[in-house]
């Protein structure tokens, strides 16, 4: 299991790294740079508010890769072949977020980013199961979160310090 966890936590930090360099895909491609993301402001929010973020962000981590578990199985007895659920489940997924997330014109920049998240969120549960797969959500949407500079200085400092306790706990867990 502590293989697994930690490498969903990689492949989670992996994917957070993804989604935030979209700018420079969207640079590399020629288009407009998509609207920064800044995450969530509820981090500068106190300590409440960011543990209230960690329950939700690990409620989701739950939910997120059973629908993705189900679709697939779903596909599975309609389509009979194993292959052919998993590609029309990344597909769609991929489809989902591509229009959900498409301001404006940087639809390749997130069609090629998505292309790559849900190809690793596919590999990940296909190969090692699902303990990864949930750690793989709760490491990446913990640093998605985490929109704001991190600098010392800062009056918000320690509950940021709070929200990247997750990551480094599943990293924990999966050494021990």
């Amino acid at each position: 299991v502590g293989r697994s966890v930690l490498l969903g936590a990689s492949v989670g930090v992996a994917m957070a790294l993804l989604i935030r360099s979209m700018p420079l895909v969207s640079r590399a491609l020629g288009d407009p740079p998509p609207p920064p993301a800044f995450g969530t402001l509820s981090v500068i929010d106190g300590p409440f508010a960011a543990i209230g973020n960690i329950l939700s962000i690990v409620l989701s981590a739950m939910i997120v890769p059973f629908a993705v578990m189900f679709v697939i199985v779903l596909l599975r007895f309609v389509l009979r072949r194993r292959w052919a659920a998993i590609g029309v489940t990344w597909l769609f997924f991929v489809v989902v977020n591509v229009l959900q997330n498409q301001p404006g014109r940087t639809f390749a920049t997130f069609a090629i980013v998505f292309c790559l998240v849900w190809a690793a969120i596919l590999t990940v549960l296909v190969r090692y199961g699902m303990a990864s797969l949930l750690s793989v959500f709760v490491v990446a949407n913990t640093l998605l979160m985490i929109g704001v500079p991190i600098a010392p200085s800062t009056w918000y400092f320690g509950t940021a310090i709070v929200m990247l306790l997750v990551p480094a706990g599943v990293v924990v867990f999966g050494f021990a």
